[in-house]
């Protein structure tokens, strides 16, 4: 499943650490990405790059993709 999947590459190895400040809740850490897919399952089929990545709470890397249309 899924989800047990997630659990396990994420939540299990931060509890068997004793890591307190995982997860995402106020106080903690806040070392996240955001994926340009619409769910788990879209994000481990695809892998897409993130487009932003927070450490600690700060920016600390954007992806962008920039147009230009020309026009005659």
């Amino acid at each position: 499943d899924l989800d047990f999947a997630l659990r396990a590459v994420t939540e299990a190895p931060a509890q068997a650490m004793r890591l307190l400040d995982y997860g995402l809740r106020p106080g903690a850490r806040a070392d996240l990405q955001l994926l340009p897919v619409p769910s788990w399952a879209e994000a481990m089929r695809l892998q897409p790059p993130p487009e932003k990545v927070w450490f600690s709470g700060r920016l600390v890397a954007e992806n962008t993709v920039r147009s230009t249309l020309y026009r005659d």
